[in-house]
């Protein structure tokens, strides 16, 4: 079963949130969209795998049809049309716009368990997780010479572990650190993961863009900082980075 089936099994259960059900369709890089749509919103007019799901397509014109690679098969019966594969989740949400879509269904023709459906009051929670996805890649990818300085400066929406009353930065230690690092999240969903594995030690949560964060954390008695400890992609950033996160070098 794919990574997209197994979150909404796990979001009909009420294991998860729908924040996390979008960030897996985000994370999902074997995405069938209609073959309208891969040429006119992705460019993309050679594709690694057609499907001629029924000859026309009689679905609504401003509906944005996802199919998973399991959903593809119990979609053949339905009047989509031509299918294109293999697309990723956050491509296909950077170019999703309401302009063009009222609404997107995912998994249509499957279980109702396996199903989603995205109105277009949702897509500014879209394009937040496609951001989020997008900072975990770069910073996925750097190394002690590449940073994602300027990536990591203009996230809007980094939460902040706070310990209550005062509301100072919550903190964790960090092997080969001297001090203790503040905690960071670049999404509701991976706080979430992480308030699961912590118990119940007194926490809050602060939201910050990335430039306000950076720069009054300067201000306090912190070695760096752990982006999603305790989750995929744990990234530590050591506190002398911090004027260039700002500068967005």
């Amino acid at each position: 079963m794919n990574l997209v089936d197994n979150a909404l099994l796990a979001y009909a259960r009420k294991e998860i949130s729908n924040t996390a059900v979008v960030r897996s369709m985000a994370e999902y890089d074997k995405w069938h969209v209609p073959m309208v749509f891969a040429a006119a919103k992705l460019g993309r007019t050679t594709v690694d795998k057609g499907t001629i799901i029924s000859p026309e397509f009689q679905g609504h014109p401003r509906t944005l049809y996802l199919l998973t690679e399991d959903a593809i098969t119990r979609a053949l019966h339905l009047p989509l049309g031509a299918f294109a594969g293999f697309f990723h989740g956050a491509e296909i949400f950077e170019n999703l716009s309401g302009a063009d879509f009222d609404q997107v269904q995912v998994n249509v023709g499957s279980p109702q368990e396996l199903t989603f459906f995205i109105g277009s009051d949702s897509y500014g929670l879209v394009a937040l997780v496609t951001q989020v996805v997008r900072l975990e890649q770069a910073l996925a990818s750097a190394s002690a010479t590449s940073v994602p300085f300027r990536e990591i400066r203009d996230h809007p929406g980094y939460m902040i572990a706070v310990t209550p009353p005062q509301n100072v930065p919550a903190t964790t230690e960090v092997e080969g650190l001297d001090g203790n690092c503040a905690m960071i999240f670049t999404s509701p969903d991976r706080y979430e993961l992480f308030r699961k594995q912590a118990g119940e030690t007194p926490m809050a949560t602060v939201t910050l863009e990335g430039e306000s964060l950076f720069t009054q954390l300067q201000r306090f008695p912190v070695a760096g900082v752990v982006i999603n400890p305790d989750c995929p992609g744990t990234v530590t950033l050591p506190a002398f980075l911090f004027p260039r996160i700002i500068a967005g070098e």
